[in-house]
């Protein structure tokens, strides 16, 4: 079964996200990351590719126990969200600030902090870079 069977996402959509033509949410990338399982925070390190030969199946059973779409919101979406906030709060940054130096709605930014939407990577990099914050470590689960 390939990604495309996995995620149920269309073949060419996928070969946009590929070549950097599609703007993807995280949800898509978080469905993705599920599909070929490798947790979204290490596909997103820039050099994942030096870490490929690591015990993937481990790493991901240690990963996977703790996804918890009960309430259905997105793991990934929550882990980032809570992720966001502390980085925030690290910051002495109120909320409006912190959207202000994103470049971003502040309404967006409260509904992010609530993992009410799903935002694109490209948002939720410029919210990584104005928070000083690599993106790959905004989305790992602190244990």
């Amino acid at each position: 079964m390939d990604i495309h069977e996995k995620t149920q996402l269309a073949q060419p959509y996928l070969s946009n996200v590929e070549r950097l033509i599609s703007n993807v949410g995280i949800d898509t990338m978080a469905l993705m990351s599920q599909a070929v399982k490798v947790p979204l925070y290490q596909l997103l390190q820039p050099d994942y590719a030096k870490h490929a030969h690591l015990d993937r199946d481990a790493l991901w059973v240690d990963y996977a126990q703790q996804i918890d779409n009960s309430d259905g919101i997105p793991y990934e979406r929550k882990v980032l969200s809570q992720n966001f906030k502390q980085a925030r709060k690290a910051l002495n940054l109120t909320q409006k600030e912190a959207a202000e130096l994103s470049d971003i709605h502040p309404n967006l930014f409260i509904a992010l902090e609530r993992a009410e939407i799903n935002i694109s990577l490209t948002t939720a990099s410029k919210l990584a870079q104005a928070l000083g914050q690599p993106l790959h470590e905004l989305l790992k689960p602190s244990n």
